[in-house]
């Protein structure tokens, strides 16, 4: 399993981007005989519910990744 920590962002009534909502999950990857790696399943989606995680806005407008 692999863990994931990504941000969706929250927009305000003029629709600029006011914040991003953090979450952590648990990636289960499944690995083909190929070599290759493939998304078998999201788990354990939990959202960061401490406000210091929540960043107003990212340098430059660059989206989280």
């Amino acid at each position: 399993m692999s863990r994931a920590i990504f941000g969706l962002p929250v927009y305000g009534d003029d629709g600029e981007v006011s914040g991003y909502n953090i979450f952590y999950a648990r990636l289960l990857i499944r690995h083909a005989g190929s070599g290759k790696k493939y998304l078998y399943d999201v788990m354990e989606i939990k959202k960061e519910t401490s406000k210091s995680c929540q960043a107003d806005a990212l340098p430059d407008d660059k989206p989280i990744s």
